[in-house]
């Protein structure tokens, strides 16, 4: 028996039983339905993150710690002192070779070294060496010895390398380096004779006079069957080809320095053997800083240095660091105390602290570690915290302060965020 229908249903079928869809309208009641549902579901979950932190009392939690990170304090100056040492400038005696000096190619205020290019003399470059002394004998190939370790380092210094320095003899590879040497001097003829020896070791670092150093010559002559003797005048340089003549170079006492003062001039002699030819500058020697009071030791990265006068010499764990500029002042201040010091000179300074200017001090208990980021802080961005990640350059236990980068002074945030449940991540 078939049940009837009500009037509604009647009329929304038709007579021969098919069925008819819904109104539009129907559909889009229920999506709005789902909608309004769907935000009130969000709005529950927002309300909960934002007041969480008001009820973590009640969570079993401890009351938010709220707390504004401020500048690490530098601590005050103290003054301090240094003890300078000047070092005397050094004399570089005169070789006295004959001759005329027709070129120079240093000066005051110029830096000499092993390897520099001085002077001419007869057109001949002669350069600065520097080792346990001048050489004394002529060099070829089959010698050995601590010269020939002296002149393999030389012609490396000179560019006429690359040659090995852990070896003593003369061999094919100096002989190759010293015929290029003699021909960039010029001296391109056949090798036939050495020049006079220069003088001695004793001689030069000795003050020797004018007329034992001048008078000490002594010629060598390499035999060929076609090239004729060339005659040597006395302290010439006429050695070339695999043959090493000492008087292409000049004896430096210093490994490295700057000239105050030469007493080399275009169209005249040398200066007499043992004579100054040049005078190197005053050099800083040892330097110690000391203090009237001890220098803190800080929970925060800072920079300091000493001034003195105008000049900030900056200290690395209780040690001043010297380079060439600031070298030049304290040589300058120390000079002001004892303008021919004898002994270590104490100069007055100030150490400064200085606060780096990207960093700021928070509580230690305020840093937590996140998932994201190695370190994180709860800052508080209108009425919630959001995680801001920090890089901790410092931390001590003791003072209960970090500090770190990342944030600006004035920044509020949790200072309890593990105790009071708000550790947002990063």
């Amino acid at each position: 028996m078939r049940r009837s229908r009500g009037p509604r249903q009647a009329a929304s079928e038709p007579k021969d039983g098919t069925r008819v869809p819904a109104p539009r309208g129907t559909w889009i009641g229920g999506t709005a339905v789902i909608v309004v549902v769907a935000l009130q579901i969000a709005g529950l979950f927002w309300f909960w993150r934002t007041e969480r932190p008001r009820t973590a009392a009640a969570e079993g939690h401890a009351d938010v710690i709220e707390v504004a990170v401020g500048r690490p304090s530098a601590p005050a100056d103290i003054k301090g002192k240094l003890s300078v040492e000047v070092i005397p400038g050094r004399v570089t005696p005169s070789p006295g070779y004959d001759g005329t000096v027709t070129s120079v190619y240093v000066s005051r205020g110029s830096a000499v070294s092993s390897g520099t290019r001085l002077f001419a003399l007869n057109g001949i470059d002669r350069y600065g060496y520097h080792g346990d002394r001048p050489f004394y004998r002529v060099l070829r190939e089959g010698d050995s010895g601590d010269d020939v370790v002296a002149l393999r380092r030389l012609l490396n210094d000179v560019g006429m390398g690359p040659v090995s320095e852990r070896r003593s003899t003369f061999d094919y590879m100096v002989a190759a380096a010293v015929t290029k040497w003699s021909k960039a001097l010029g001296l391109s003829r056949p090798p036939v004779t050495t020049a006079a020896l220069a003088p001695t070791p004793a001689q030069v670092m000795n003050n020797g006079s004018p007329s034992s150093t001048r008078s000490a010559t002594a010629t060598t002559t390499q035999t060929a069957a076609t090239a004729p003797a060339v005659p040597t005048a006395p302290g010439s340089v006429t050695s070339i080809g695999a043959v090493f003549d000492p008087q292409w170079t000049v004896w430096l006492p210093s490994a490295s320095a700057s000239i105050a003062k030469s007493d080399v001039r275009v169209g005249i002699a040398l200066p007499a053997a043992g004579t100054p030819m040049y005078t190197s500058a005053r050099s800083l020697g040892r330097v110690t800083l000391s203090s009237e009071a001890a220098i803190p030791r800080l929970d925060v990265p800072v920079r300091r240095s000493l001034q003195v006068g105008d000049t900030d010499v900056p200290i690395v764990d209780d040690r001043v660091q010297v380079g060439p500029t600031n070298a030049r002042a304290l040589i300058a201040a120390a000079l002001a105390v004892d303008p021919e010091p004898t002994k270590p000179v104490v100069v007055d300074g100030v150490i400064k602290s200085h606060v780096r200017t990207d960093s700021v001090s928070v509580p230690v208990t305020a840093v937590y570690d996140s998932p994201r980021a190695d370190s994180c802080v709860a800052v508080k961005n209108g009425g919630r915290y959001v995680g801001r990640a920090v890089t901790v350059v410092a931390s001590n236990a003791a003072s209960g302060q970090a500090t770190v980068e990342g944030l600006s002074a004035g920044t509020i945030l949790v200072a309890n965020p593990s105790d009071s449940g708000n550790e947002p991540a990063c």
